[in-house]
């Protein structure tokens, strides 16, 4: 599984950091890291096989597991209303669906979709290759 962490030495004595201390101006952030929250993971049905008729949505790949979701949920990047996560190159997009409880489902997506800024993130801190953002431009 692969995840984004903030960079080593950025937590002070106090155990605090800022966001300009993680990515500098205008960097994304990670919610789980400021005492918000956690995500808790839900899956939705409609991303697991068998495909259910009627339905839009992409199918989650069979070698993610619940833990494995709720580990990439954990270590996801917030940009807007959803968080942003890879695994073996591919990207994964959550989308909250019940703001009191704080449960998320996530769903494969092409990098294309990914927000130019987080695409970036992922870049710069080593989680993903220019390869696999080739490879999986498109929906999974």
């Amino acid at each position: 599984m692969s995840g984004v962490w903030p960079k080593k030495g950025c937590i002070s004595r106090a155990g605090q950091f800022t966001l300009k201390d993680l990515f500098g101006e205008g960097g994304v952030f990670y919610a789980t890291q400021f005492g918000g929250m956690h995500p808790v993971y839900e899956g939705n049905p409609k991303h697991k096989t068998p495909w259910q008729p009627g339905r839009k949505g992409s199918l989650c790949p069979s070698d993610i597991s619940l833990e494995a979701a709720r580990r990439l949920l954990l270590s996801s990047v917030v940009e807007g209303k959803r968080r942003y996560a890879v695994d073996k190159g591919r990207a994964f997009c959550a989308q909250q669906h019940d703001a009191i409880r704080n449960p998320w489902h996530g769903y494969p997506v092409g990098w294309r979709e990914v927000p130019a800024g987080v695409r970036q993130q992922f870049m710069v801190t080593g989680v993903v290759a220019a390869r696999d953002m080739k490879r999986y431009w498109e929906a999974v």
